[in-house]
């Protein structure tokens, strides 16, 4: 009888001990909150639908970690080209169409590039004077963008469980006990994910509540610069000859000199300054035995360039990489960041799809 009573004890005791196992990690779960730094928003859900055992609801108050103002990456683009320098339809869209009209294609592209904070500064190249070469400029008013948390992130995998080697001739008691310990730690681990996916749902229903209206009109701002860089772009007509001055051949000198002047008076006041040039790159001047440079000034100090080579079927064909290596040595002496090159067919895919992911996008 004692023997037996021995056997219900010891079989009751691991059943409790689960049991209550369960229990604590339960409540400790339930007292969990999501480890980031103050300030924190709150949201409580409504009240009206009660929790039972089997619906549970999120707890009041709940904290979701807020960020500062969403921070502007800001984008000032200078863009030279010479509307003569496309010789065919070489400039690729993502729907697959082309066109030989370079300045259908920065009307077309520019706002796919630019947002709020952003700024563009457009130049023809083949005049020598500021003045002449101008032609249009923009710059978004906004400086500050709302206020939206980071989006909560679900929790880590736990790791997964081995069960127990159980060995022939292991004794039965021993058995029973790796077997039970296993159990208890699936059990526990069960209730942790749950745990964890409930809290995850409450972080992500807490989040859509307090931040999904900013989050949607921040959007609305952000095609709304678009379009007003479309719009402006579409009242300008295909520049023609300057009445200033007649156009020259060969002026990327002249056109890095007039970059210079804004790039040196706005880059400061933006994150990322970007050169774009769409041209062959030809200039005698710099394929001469004595290299003959203009006398100008050019600083493209921490400026990234791009550089559109429309004509070159493949980017790397010898007679577009000897004129690279030229340029690529003139503009890091001008203090260029980077330099690329590519063709009209974005060097494989397509130009525009090209800008958007190397030169950025909304």
């Amino acid at each position: 009888m004692e023997a037996l009573r021995t056997r219900v004890w010891k079989s009751t005791g691991i059943k409790t001990v689960l049991v209550l196992s369960i229990l604590v990690l339960l409540v400790l779960g339930a007292c969990q909150t999501t480890n980031q730094p103050p300030p924190y928003v709150t949201w409580t859900p409504s009240p009206s639908v009660t929790p039972s055992p089997t619906l549970r609801i999120c707890p009041p108050n709940q904290k979701i970690a807020s960020a500062n103002d969403l921070k502007l990456h800001t984008t000032f683009i200078v863009i030279l080209f010479d509307q003569a320098s496309v010789n065919s339809s070489t400039m690729a869209y993502m729907n697959g169409q082309t066109t030989g009209d370079a300045f259908a294609f920065i009307k077309k592209v520019l706002p796919e590039l630019l947002g709020p904070g952003d700024q563009y500064s457009i130049f023809r190249l083949g005049y020598r004077s500021y003045e002449a070469a101008r032609v249009d400029r923009y710059s978004s008013k906004i400086i500050d963008a709302p206020q939206i948390g980071a989006t909560p992130a679900p929790y880590a995998t736990l790791p997964s469980i081995t069960p127990p080697v159980i060995y022939v001739d292991e004794a039965v008691l021993q058995k029973i006990k790796d077997e039970n310990t296993y159990k208890t730690a699936v059990a526990e681990q069960q209730a942790t994910a749950t745990q964890q996916d409930f809290e995850y749902n409450c972080n992500i229903t807490a989040f859509d509540n307090i931040f999904a209206a900013t989050a949607t009109m921040w959007s609305v701002t952000q095609t709304a610069v678009a379009t007003e860089i479309s719009s402006k772009l579409d009242g300008i007509s295909t520049p023609s000859s300057s009445a200033l001055e007649p156009p020259f051949a060969d002026t990327v000198y002249e056109g890095l000199s007039e970059a210079t002047i804004d790039i040196e008076t706005q880059c400061s006041r933006y994150e990322k300054c970007v050169l774009l040039i769409i041209d062959d790159l030809y200039d005698w001047r710099n394929t001469t035995p004595d290299h003959k440079v203009p006398d100008l000034y050019i600083n493209l100090k921490n400026v990234e360039i791009v550089s559109i080579m429309p004509n070159c079927t493949d980017i790397y064909q010898p007679s577009c990489k000897n004129i690279q290596n030229l340029w690529t040595d003139e503009l890091k002496g001008f203090g260029a960041k980077s330099v690329e090159y590519v063709n009209g067919s974005g060097n494989g895919n397509s130009l525009e799809e090209y800008l958007i992911k190397t030169v950025g996008g909304r």
